[in-house]
């Protein structure tokens, strides 16, 4: 896994943002689009876990990833989940909000939305500590937070980042 740390940007977006966007709603559609959820998730995984690695060589403790994991893990069943939890899975063309056979929709999601803003904020918290070579707060790891939440051009701009700083040499964090 640590090898997606070392794409070139175009690679990564490629692998990410195209899959991501497809367009038709049918079954294959829903797969593609999973394969482009399933690479950011590997992404954000090796971001963390090789991270860690960074960190100790900081001096810095390694950080309790059991709910990170968990979150992990469970980003792609929630995905198909929601998929077959939609409205438009059932034929309905729009989101009432006042059924409750859409209630278990609107948990999954609402989980879906936490669990990612969670794990995205736990690598880009780990980046920022390794590029700062300490602990860091949310205002120092906002920027890079926001380019994943702009990831069309974020990718841009954080994959050699992540290059440089994580899949890079050790040489690099010795020479600061």
């Amino acid at each position: 896994m640590k090898g997606i740390l070392k794409f070139k940007a175009w690679q990564l977006f490629l692998l990410i943002i195209i899959p991501s966007s497809w367009i038709p709603t049918n079954a294959l559609g829903g797969v593609i689009r999973l394969f482009g959820l399933l690479i950011a998730l590997i992404w954000l995984y090796s971001i963390c876990i090789y991270g860690q690695d960074k960190r100790i060589a900081i001096g810095l403790p390694r950080l309790n990833l059991k709910f990170f994991k968990i979150n992990i893990l469970t980003i792609p069943v929630l995905a198909i989940l929601i998929y077959f939890l939609s409205p438009q899975s059932r034929g309905e063309s729009n989101f009432k909000g006042d059924d409750l056979r859409e209630f278990p929709f609107m948990v999954v999601f609402l989980y879906f939305v936490f669990a990612m803003f969670q794990i995205t904020i736990l690598a880009m918290k780990t980046l920022t500590t390794i590029e700062l070579n300490k602990e860091v707060t949310f205002k120092e790891y906002y920027p890079n937070l926001f380019y994943t939440m702009v990831f069309i051009v974020g990718i841009w701009i954080l994959q050699p980042k992540v290059t440089r700083l994580i899949a890079g040499d050790e040489s690099i964090l010795n020479s600061r």
